[in-house]
């Protein structure tokens, strides 16, 4: 049918198959075919077995490992019974706690990054007060020299002429020294800059914990032709990952516990 298919997109093409050789990582090629297309007693397991995982552009070994790997898991879990529903159960109480603690530790976090803003604007107040406390003072002193009658040097000139030379020789050796201050070290441009190491990231938020029957779907689905549009295709997958994890819980009462899929591989 696939050939035929391609044959008529084609037709001045010539589509030829290749078959499988006769041993596939030592095994009869014709036998591993047999056994990935042998349905089990499990309706869930068979949809993925029988109709889908055939369907997977994956090797042969893929195939028929998956297909033995998801008949020990509900085998496995049929012959645990009752306690595959604890162990399930307690999965699930031990995800919703890891939740709950991430909820809180990201509360936290978001509490001690407010206080810390709330800190930061705090000290920006206090320091333009301060800012304008200093202006304040600076104009009453500005005030003050202007009542006092100015600069002292030019008010007495002509009366002490010893004064006015005697603080303008001052006032010159005080610009020398601050001229001699404001030459940049020549050895600045070469010394290294220390920037403030960053904030390691924060490590992203986990998802919560795929159930091992969601991994196996979508280890077959994600690999599946897409014969239609991707809207359709997708839908089509999702409908049937519903229908599958509802098979799966009405004849084992649970989806497998994760810790079954750890002793399998």
């Amino acid at each position: 049918e696939g050939i035929s298919a391609y044959e008529q997109e084609c037709p001045s093409d010539y589509i030829g198959c290749i078959g499988y050789p006769a041993l596939t990582y030592g095994n009869l090629t014709d036998r591993l075919w047999i056994e990935i297309n042998t349905p089990t007693k499990w309706k869930s397991v068979n949809i993925l077995k029988c109709v889908y995982l055939p369907k997977v552009n994956r090797s042969l070994r893929f195939k028929h490992e998956m297909g033995v790997a998801l008949g020990h898991l509900a085998l496995e879990q049929e012959i645990l019974g009752p306690t595959a529903l604890r162990m399930r159960a307690q999965e699930e109480d031990e995800e919703e706690t890891r939740r709950e603690e991430e909820e809180r530790e990201k509360e936290r976090k978001e509490e001690n990054r407010r206080r810390e803003e709330e800190e930061e604007e705090q000290k920006k107040r206090e320091e333009e007060e301060e800012d304008d406390d200093d202006y304040g003072d600076d104009d009453e002193e500005d005030r003050d020299g202007h009542e006092d009658g100015g600069d002292r040097r030019y008010r007495g000139r002509d009366d002490d002429q010893d004064e006015y030379y005697s603080d303008e020789y001052d006032d010159g050796e005080e610009e020398e020294e601050n001229d001699e201050d404001s030459f940049p070290d020549p050895g600045a441009s070469h010394r290294p800059l220390l920037a403030p190491a960053p904030d390691p990231p924060a490590p992203p938020p986990r998802g919560p914990t795929m159930n091992v029957l969601d991994q196996i779907v979508a280890m077959v689905f994600g690999r599946l032709t897409i014969s239609s549009t991707k809207e359709e295709h997708f839908a089509t997958l999702a409908r049937m990952h519903e229908a599958i994890r509802n098979s799966w819980i009405e004849e084992f009462g649970c989806l497998p516990p994760n810790e079954i899929w750890r002793t399998i591989k």
